[in-house]
């Protein structure tokens, strides 16, 4: 069972769409209730806040900022963006129909909780501390923090594997357009060069990008179809913005290699332990995972046991 695995998010594999990705963060919050020009008022009233010593101060205040993330020029905002668009990608992963234990302690359906302020904002003001509530749902699940460092971590040595990963060969091909699409820095195509470059601090402990990062490794070693393959169930949600990149986004199936679609699930929703909130969608699909399973251990048994009769 591969649960919302994106097998085909890569450089070089045929008609990728590389801002899929960024476009389905886009509809999973409209479709929660986040109006969509809310959305990128939101983003643009930051940045022109941050223009401003008043501006600067507000959101500093507002967003409850350390003193080690303040602020302090216009350029400073692209920090604080970055961080949010983070926030909007990992509220996606926990938008479960029921309170989970995530990155915390997360509410049931909480993008439906964050897109309240953006429903609500009028004004320059309410539309730049709008996304504040999603950042607190995610990073202040206690309720006991003070204020948020979100940038220039003096714990500067931890080596996070993912991004490890993501410098060598799990190199994802996806980018953002950009207004009027959508908030975010315009990235798009993707550039390979540039992706790479932003590891260096990788370099002390050996990393060499010249013979470590490999962006094609991948595809060139299984491809993105798989002729030779069976039994594996690609299983995904309608609501994973992880969706374009499964080896299938819709129910369908070659040969013993079948493609499932949870209806408004989110990111591995199907491999979660069960829970009474389950949608039925989540259930049908774990129904007929496990069918799948007693299918090919059934015909394992009998492949076993007929190369047996035949000794």
């Amino acid at each position: 069972i591969a649960s919302s695995a994106p097998v085909r998010y890569f450089d070089n594999v045929p008609n990728i769409n590389q801002h899929s990705y960024v476009d389905n963060i886009m509809k999973i919050f409209v479709k929660n209730g986040c109006p969509f020009n809310s959305i990128m008022g939101s983003f643009d009233a930051i940045r022109k806040m941050a223009n401003t010593p008043n501006g600067r101060k507000y959101l500093n205040e507002q967003y409850h900022l350390s003193p080690l993330s303040q602020i302090n020029n216009p350029s400073d905002a692209e920090n604080l963006l970055g961080e949010l668009q983070n926030v909007m990608f990992y509220l996606i992963l926990s938008n479960y129909p029921y309170p989970a234990k995530y990155f915390g302690s997360i509410p049931a359906y909480p993008i439906k909780i964050a897109c309240k302020p953006f429903a609500s904002a009028k004004t320059q003001e309410q539309l730049a501390i709008a996304p504040f509530i999603g950042l607190n749902i995610l990073y202040n699940t206690t309720g006991e923090e003070k204020d948020f460092q979100l940038w220039n971590f003096t714990d500067d040595g931890k080596i996070y594997g993912w991004t490890f990963l993501e410098a060598t060969q799990l190199v994802f091909a996806f980018c953002s357009r950009g207004p009027p699409f959508d908030p975010f820095n315009k990235t798009c195509p993707f550039n390979e060069t540039f992706d790479a470059s932003s590891y260096d601090s990788y370099n002390s402990i050996g990393y060499n990008k010249d013979s470590m990062y490999r962006p094609h490794w991948l595809m060139n070693e299984y491809g993105y179809e798989y002729p030779t393959a069976s039994n594996i169930v690609f299983s995904n949600g309608d609501a994973d913005l992880w969706l374009d990149g499964g080896w299938r986004n819709r129910n369908t199936n070659i040969g013993s290699i079948y493609s499932l679609i949870v209806k408004d699930g989110t990111h591995g929703y199907d491999i979660r332990e069960a829970n009474p909130l389950d949608t039925q969608s989540v259930k049908d699909v774990r129904n007929q995972e496990k069918q799948h399973i007693r299918n090919w251990i059934h015909q394992a048994k009998f492949a076993t046991n007929s190369s047996e009769e035949t000794k």
